[in-house]
């Protein structure tokens, strides 16, 4: 399984399709909810790190941008 934000998506994207064909049945559009509610979860965590880490960068007093690691800043 592709663990990136991007392959999150995708297969995020391939269960919609499959719901919304119709085609599953109940226990399967079941478990198709499931892992695309926990696809779901996973993304946002990844997108919520992604913003954190963003936030951290800031100015020098020239005005030039430097990084503060996300390990380290709380």
């Amino acid at each position: 399984m592709d663990n990136t934000f991007e392959g999150g998506l995708r297969r995020i994207e391939d269960i919609v399709k499959q719901l919304e064909s119709g085609d599953a049945g109940l226990e399967k559009t079941v478990a198709l909810y499931e892992e695309a509610m926990t696809l779901i979860q996973g993304c946002e965590a990844q997108l919520k790190t992604a913003e954190q880490k963003v936030s951290l960068i800031q100015k020098k007093a020239d005005g030039s941008p430097f990084s503060v690691p996300f390990e380290g800043a709380e």
